[in-house]
């Protein structure tokens, strides 16, 4: 089933590059917002491999792509026929912390199996702090959302993920035990 699902965000889904300002026609969608509160700035971006650009082919189709200085957000939507999904579905997505002399770069992904009838999900890294994962629910504020313009029979929901200086602490620990410092 939730392979029935990718599959028909893949092929109606889009991401809009920010800032975004769509019009949609479809029976649901989400908005992604992505909040810098923290004291450096933050690179993000989501691709999917699955989604093949012969400007990129080792990384797949590129959907988003922000640079967010400090107390700078980022609105993404994303229109689907199957109503709203929440972050999680989304492939990949890369973070980039700079505090103007180092950068630590972390990127959480999902990759999807079945073991008989069952489907599963796996979201990438697993070793890292689950308080700042971006595969999470709970570290988002989830809210339901007026449907946009042309769109009165649409479901809406808003996601929202707030990037603190502990997020950038979390990123710096992982980036640094990876490497062994």
């Amino acid at each position: 089933m939730i392979f029935k699902v990718l599959a028909l965000l893949l092929v109606t889904g889009s991401f809009a590059g920010c800032p975004s300002s769509v019009i949609i026609d479809y029976s649901g969608y989400s908005y992604y917002v992505w909040v810098n509160d923290s004291d450096y700035t933050i690179t993000i971006s989501s691709s999917d491999a699955r989604l093949y650009d012969p400007e990129n082919p080792s990384q797949g189709k590129t959907w988003f792509e922000a640079e967010l200085a400090p107390g700078e957000k980022c609105t993404e939507i994303y229109d689907m026929m199957a109503g709203t999904m929440p972050p999680m579905v989304i492939p990949k997505i890369s973070v980039e912390f700079d505090d103007g002399t180092n950068t630590y770069s972390v990127e959480f992904s999902v990759e999807y199996g079945r073991e008989g009838d069952v489907y599963t999900s796996t979201y990438l890294p697993l070793d890292y702090d689950s308080d700042y994962h971006l595969y999470v629910e709970e570290n988002y504020v989830s809210e339901n959302v007026d449907s946009p313009q042309g769109c009165s029979e649409c479901v809406g929901h808003r996601w929202t993920y707030t990037f603190t200086n502990a997020d950038y602490e979390a990123a710096k620990s992982y980036v640094q035990g990876l490497s062994g410092e």
